[in-house]
């Protein structure tokens, strides 16, 4: 018995839990932009140069809808986690 109590206490250790390795994610939200506004995307007037280098090096989602025109809901289902179109009610 001793031996299973030590056995979950060296595996439930904080150090244990440390080599547990977490997603490693980078959320970019950007208001009020258009399609080709940034450079990644064929922009020649706004020049983002980090975010191109990011997108380049990352991962890019090149299709996204939303429910509303305006970025109220956008912004309150990504805080919520529920479906833009239920943020209205």
């Amino acid at each position: 018995m001793r031996f299973i109590i030590l056995l979950l206490l060296f595996v439930l250790s904080p150090a244990s839990l440390a080599e547990i390795q977490k997603p490693n994610i980078l959320f970019i939200l950007s208001d009020d932009a258009g399609y080709a506004d940034f450079g990644f995307q064929g922009s020649k007037v706004m020049q983002t140069p980090n975010i191109d280098q990011l997108a380049s090096e990352g991962m890019v989602f090149n299709q996204a809808y939303v429910s509303a025109a305006t970025c109220g809901p956008s912004r309150a289902g990504i805080l919520t986690g529920r479906y833009q179109q239920k943020n209205w009610l």
